[in-house]
């Protein structure tokens, strides 16, 4: 850009040079076939010029749509820390539902401790009865032996 702005300024310096000269005579046809080639690299310079802003203006819009969507895309997540952010929540839930897991493991575990408990009372309780109900069967034939000889 730089570039062209300088061959800009020399054309123009030689352009008003040759300008001035004319004024004082009239241009010979070399001078005009010059004149004619200069007027046609500063019409391509202009046009290169406007391409090139018009390029550059391109390029800024797309820069300012980008930036748009890199803020919505921030705006979404949650800002710019938002993935660390979520990962601490993460984190902490898992925290709290391993604990909950660890209680619920107790809890059953206690359970089961309890439940061998009482099992092994209830097997005591059925030894007990089975022997309760022989010895009660025993006291019956007795008593009906003591009947059938009293009568």
């Amino acid at each position: 850009m730089e570039k062209m702005r300088k061959e800009k300024s020399l054309l123009k310096a030689d352009l008003s040079g040759i300008q001035k000269k004319s004024t004082f005579r009239m241009l010979t046809p070399l001078e005009k076939s010059q004149m004619d080639r200069m007027y046609l690299e500063v019409d391509k310079f202009k046009s290169l010029i406007e391409n090139e802003r018009s390029r550059i203006q391109k390029m800024e819009d797309q820069v300012s749509q980008l930036k748009a969507k890199i803020w919505n895309k921030r705006k979404t997540m949650g800002g710019i820390h938002a993935a660390r952010d979520n990962q601490k929540v993460v984190e902490k839930q898992v925290r709290i539902l391993e604990n909950r897991l660890e209680q619920a493991l107790v809890k059953f575990n206690k359970s089961l401790s309890e439940n061998r408990k009482l099992r092994q009372e209830i097997d005591d309780l059925r030894g007990e009865r089975i022997a309760f109900e022989s010895v009660q069967k025993k006291l019956e034939k007795v008593c009906q032996s003591m009947k059938s000889f009293s009568v």
